[in-house]
């Protein structure tokens, strides 16, 4: 491993001078769909399987709520993120190589699994998840960097939607498929069916041509002195402290109920997958890619208003059908319209916190200002579970839609006043 960091001129010229890495934008779209895929599958049946599967045998929403704080693992990333940022491989590209080492650890963390399937002892659940967790988290940071070096301009819209996208579809294989399969035929089937969807993603990795840039020796006690300097950027803060965290803190609590609530009102394994995995797998990689093509349209404004509207909207009716007693034919479509509106709000909102990362500190910039967020939405999905134990599921989601409401509202403001300085920065 080399000790590095990318110089910023050449990272604005790109390699040759052309598209970035000498990549067409098809390959480049590829690309970063299918990295963002690969980091989402087993995080997503931590997420939301694993809670269905618990509490189908009987645990309690309190215990769910404690085992939700273990992914707070996944916000820590920025303590390493300039480890990725300063180290890597000359030979097989600076964060090509962190790739091809981690993808393999995060096929044997899920077979490790196979044999603590009677569901008696959690604690080598826990462990295993928790390494999973620091795994994907790695992977999504040497991720991020790729996909702000290879993306520029207007194409940093489609890159978060294509982000979005990717995540959703390795929860609907994760955090659905998975449960389906766990559901017909246990649970070794079900961690062979994850280890083997995690591994499929090698093939894309071993054939990435990662851009090739100049680099400057670094000290790494610097690049973690320098740690928080992206906060310091106009509105920053503000940004990655409030906004985003107010939608991400809204959408953990949706999350981390959904599952148990159709539970609690009969649904079996497989229907409670069906929508809470399957249908919020396809509705969410409908909405980031919408949502990414609505930022390259419209702009990162508009794009909020829109998204925004709609999924208040789709949060109020999430409390009377989802997490009332309205009819199950019901179910299914506001689950549906509820995530295309928020996976294209996430959309912008992230295109806003790739717009706040410089090209010299990618994936620590980019881990940072994702962290707050990040780390409010894992305390909100339990803190949900806890709430939800004492007072029942509705109240906890009216709580869900105020906050999105407020998010789209300062969201709007903060662009309209930063405007200028944004503009400078895509």
């Amino acid at each position: 491993m080399s000790r590095s960091s990318p110089s910023t001129a050449s990272l604005d010229r790109g390699a040759g001078g052309g598209a970035p890495g000498g990549m067409g934008a098809a390959q480049r779209n590829a690309l970063v769909t299918g990295l963002y895929v690969t980091q989402f599958v087993g995080v997503g049946f931590l997420a939301t399987g694993l809670a269905a599967i618990l509490r189908d045998e009987g645990y309690s929403l309190e215990l769910l709520g404690w085992l939700a704080l273990a992914g707070l693992v996944w916000p820590l990333k920025v303590l390493w993120a300039p480890v990725v940022d300063r180290w890597g491989s000359r030979r097989l590209g600076h964060y090509r190589g962190w790739l091809l080492v981690l993808q393999p650890l995060m096929v044997l963390a899920i077979l490790a699994l196979i044999p603590f399937g009677d569901l008696s002892n959690l604690a080598p659940i826990i462990v295993l998840g928790v390494l999973l967790a620091m795994l994907s988290a790695t992977q999504d940071t040497a991720s991020d960097a790729i996909a702000l070096l290879v993306m520029r301009g207007r194409e940093r819209g489609l890159a978060n939607g294509l982000q979005v996208l990717g995540g959703y579809l390795g929860n609907l294989l994760g955090g659905g498929l998975t449960v389906v399969v766990y559901d017909r035929w246990g649970w070794a089937a079900a961690m062979l069916f994850l280890a083997a969807v995690t591994a499929l993603p090698l093939l894309n990795i071993v054939l990435l041509r990662e851009p090739v840039v100049e680099r400057r020796t670094a000290r790494l006690a610097d690049s973690f002195a320098a740690l928080g300097t992206v906060l310091r950027q106009p509105g920053a803060a503000t940004w990655s402290l409030l906004v985003v965290p107010l939608a991400v803190g809204g959408a953990g609590m949706v999350t981390a109920l959904l599952g148990p609530a159709l539970v609690d009102r009969g649904w079996s394994l497989t229907e409670v997958a069906g929508v809470n995995g399957v249908l919020t797998g396809v509705a969410g990689m409908v909405g980031g890619l919408l949502g990414g093509l609505m930022v390259r349209q419209l702009g990162r404004v508009r794009t909020v208003v829109a998204s925004a509207c709609v999924l208040v909207l789709g949060a109020v009716a999430l409390v009377v059908v989802a997490f009332g007693d309205a009819e199950r034919l019901l179910v299914a479509p506001v689950v549906a319209v509820y995530y295309v509106a928020f996976c294209a709000l996430t959309a912008v909102l992230y295109t806003v916190n790739m717009d706040y990362s410089r090209p010299a500190s990618a994936a620590t910039d980019y881990s940072l200002v994702n962290t707050p967020p990040q780390v409010v939405g894992f305390l909100a999905g339990s803190v949900a579970l806890f709430a939800a134990e004492a007072v029942g599921y509705r109240p906890v989601a009216v709580v869900a839609a105020l906050l999105f409401a407020a998010a789209g509202s300062l969201a709007v403001l903060h662009l309209d006043r930063h405007r200028d300085f944004l503009r400078t920065r895509t």
